[in-house]
């Protein structure tokens, strides 16, 4: 299984590469070029670096991807849109894509997907051990 994770750390939120478990500060620090969402400041670098590695990951038509998490930002086309593009857009494999309950209905029909699962918050933790079992 390859992808990103946004788990939250005492230093604040990161992207974690699930191939390499490099990991980025997400949240934008001081005066970095950033993107605002809401009360949120993202790290531009950790965007790029972000959609760098699910592109790279998108070659591997045959396994599974997960991402998480497709927010706000990414249905608007920024964000990590380019590599959830990307992922959604090969022929093989399968795309997890962690989405809030509230916007389910908005990435199916801004990301053009015909169906989705959906996996409460409560069953989330447990669903995403599950996954990463998966050889």
């Amino acid at each position: 299984m390859s992808g990103l994770l946004q788990p939250d750390s005492p230093a604040g939120r990161l992207l974690v590469d699930l191939v390499s478990g490099q990991s980025i500060a997400l949240e934008a620090a001081g005066d970095e070029p950033s993107v605002a969402v809401g009360r949120f400041r993202f790290s531009a670098a950790a965007l790029r670096w972000g959609n760098a590695r699910l592109i790279a990951a998108a070659a591997d038509v045959s396994g599974t991807v997960l991402i998480d998490e497709v927010g706000p930002l990414e249905l608007a086309g920024g964000g990590l849109r380019d590599g959830v593009d990307a992922m959604l857009a090969r022929s093989g494999g399968e795309t997890l894509l962690v989405v809030r309950e509230t916007l389910v209905e908005d990435a199916r029909r801004t990301l053009g997907l015909r169906q989705a699962r959906l996996i409460g918050v409560a069953e989330w933790p447990h669903a995403a051990q599950a996954g990463m079992a998966i050889p």
